[in-house]
């Protein structure tokens, strides 16, 4: 289950991550250039970050993501900027997962690729960056949208299923009927969770591949 938000402190993605984080009350880790540089002057102490020996931007976006367990970049320019590629290949040398998200300014598609993402990977160190405000206006507003809308109930989520796709992959979207699965399954979810089914990400996704499995699919 994710516990640890790490950001390198920037305009935009890097603060909206950081304020969200905050707001929501997950952990805060990371690094950040000497100086506590940013766009908008140094950044405020409020935000934990440790300062690299460098006042560059690369250090920090290379430490942050090895410190990570996942990273997310989110780009709303119509080319990857030279900080998104910098990420990328920082996560292939310490093998990390990374997916860049590219559905700016659409919220709702955004969020739904992070949320399935997450709990296909349930990473409890996440690793947030992407655009900053000049390049980019708007992207702090559009990332904690987005967050909020995919990350802020999985402490204990209502989950939903339906069953496995063609292509092999489970997503949550509605609670499997009586003719999906066995009705004494359902009476001991419900039993054991309550009504409405609720549960951590953890036990969610012990479901999801439980369930997959029953329904002759792999998890991928």
């Amino acid at each position: 289950m994710l516990e640890v938000i790490i950001s390198g402190g920037q305009t935009g993605a890097d603060r909206a991550a950081l304020d969200f984080a905050l707001e929501q009350g997950f952990a805060i880790q990371g690094y950040c250039p000497n100086g506590r540089r940013a766009e908008d002057g140094p950044l405020d102490e409020k935000y934990p970050l440790q300062e690299t020996e460098s006042a560059s931007y690369q250090p920090r976006t290379g430490l942050n993501v090895k410190l990570a367990d996942a990273t997310i970049i989110f780009n709303g320019l119509p080319e990857y900027s030279s900080g998104t590629h910098t990420a990328i290949q920082y996560a292939r040398e310490h093998k990390k997962k990374c997916k860049v998200l590219r559905g700016f300014p659409d919220v709702m598609k955004d969020a739904a690729s992070l949320k399935l993402w997450l709990i296909k990977h349930n990473p409890q160190k996440l690793n947030i960056a992407g655009n900053g405000e000049e390049k980019c206006p708007g992207m702090y507003a559009h990332v904690l949208a987005v967050l909020r809308q995919a990350i802020s109930n999985q402490k204990n989520i209502c989950v939903e299923f339906m069953p496995a796709t063609e292509s092999g992959e489970v997503a949550p979207q509605n609670l499997p009927s009586e003719k999906d699965i066995d009705k004494s399954i359902r009476e001991q979810l419900t039993e054991k969770y309550g009504e409405p089914i609720r549960m951590t990400l953890d036990e969610h996704t012990a479901l999801l591949k439980e369930f997959a499995r029953k329904c002759g699919q792999k998890w991928k």
